[in-house]
């Protein structure tokens, strides 16, 4: 007969440090698979980024008419420094891990057996001192509000976690058998762990993607001559009427186009529509264009400041 009640094995020491040095990975893929979760997360800083960047320059997203690709692939540069600092930081984790179980596997005379019980009782209080750190490095550096806190949360809940294993890879019970019941909890409490991960996760993400948009607008508005130049010729008079937007007639000749338009920047192109700003555009005043990018237009792009054409009739000043 089976007892379904008796202790099960839960696996050597050996495997379980081998185990915990992927936890990082484990958690962030415990309420989705990992490619769900970093698909969402790209999806949610472009959206956030492109949101908070279109309102610092006075307009809504909404008008751009983004995809879920296009939320994604405005996301990947901005992204790409964090993701190679924390590849970098786990490396580092992980080699510093596997340094402790090598020594912890000599037995717990060992120094390294030693210092990890002492490194698993201080990690213990990881998950309530560095959101301290965090709020008093916020409460310090006001422009980092929202950067910082969120990580500490995460990187204190992950290395209390990471403590709680060393201190019970160190015990003296350490090679005790656990129940069903300890599993389950155990399960249980990884997956709670998990959740707190992703929540800080999106809630840096958000804050971090609202910086860069805020900068990128800033970028914008200071520096238009780094946007393309962009001169239109139309076969209808598009009214295009702004400070620094320049209209010339070209008459009824043998042009196919009766109208040219100078004096603008071409912000964003999506949806078939050319987003397009006057080069005396600012945040304060302005308007920007929305022009059907189809066969009764003729565009032509230019990096500096345009050529104005003779007798030039500006419009709006």
């Amino acid at each position: 007969m089976i007892d379904h009640d008796a202790p099960a094995l839960e696996g050597s020491g050996e495997e379980e440090l081998s185990r915990t040095g992927s936890q990082a990975v484990q958690l962030a893929a415990a309420i989705g698979g990992p490619v769900t979760v970093a698909t969402a997360l790209l999806f949610y800083f472009g959206w956030v980024r492109t949101t908070v960047e279109a309102q610092t320059l006075g307009v809504s997203d909404a008008v751009f008419g983004y995809s879920t690709q296009d939320y994604v692939l405005r996301s990947i540069n901005a992204l790409f420094l964090p993701v190679v600092v924390a590849a970098v930081v786990g490396i580092v984790a992980l080699l510093l891990h596997s340094w402790l179980a090598r020594g912890m596997d000599k037995g717990p005379t060992s120094r390294r057996h030693r210092a990890a019980r002492v490194l698993g009782a201080l990690l213990l209080f990881a998950c309530l001192v560095t959101p301290v750190l965090g709020a008093l490095a916020e409460a310090h550096r006001p422009e980092l509000t929202g950067l910082i806190l969120p990580l500490a949360v995460c990187v204190g809940v992950l290395l209390t976690l990471y403590g709680s294993v060393l201190r019970r890879r160190t015990s003296a019970d350490a090679d005790r058998w656990e129940t069903r019941a300890e599993r389950r909890r155990s399960r249980r409490i990884r997956l709670l762990i998990g959740v707190v991960v992703a929540a800080t996760l999106f809630w840096w993400v958000g804050d971090f993607a609202g910086v860069v948009g805020r900068g990128l607008a800033h970028r914008i508005a200071g520096d238009l001559q780094s946007l393309p130049a962009v001169v239109i010729y139309s076969e209808r008079d598009l009214h295009l009427q702004d400070q620094g937007v320049g209209v010339t007639s070209l008459g009824q000749g043998e042009s196919a186009y009766a109208f040219r338009y100078d004096g603008l920047r071409l912000l964003e192109r999506s949806d078939g529509r050319l987003f397009l700003l006057s080069d005396l555009w600012t945040m304060t005043e302005g308007t920007m264009f929305v022009i059907a990018d189809d066969e009764r237009v003729r565009i032509e792009y230019a990096h500096g400041p345009p050529k104005a054409p003779p007798s030039v009739q500006t419009q709006g000043g």
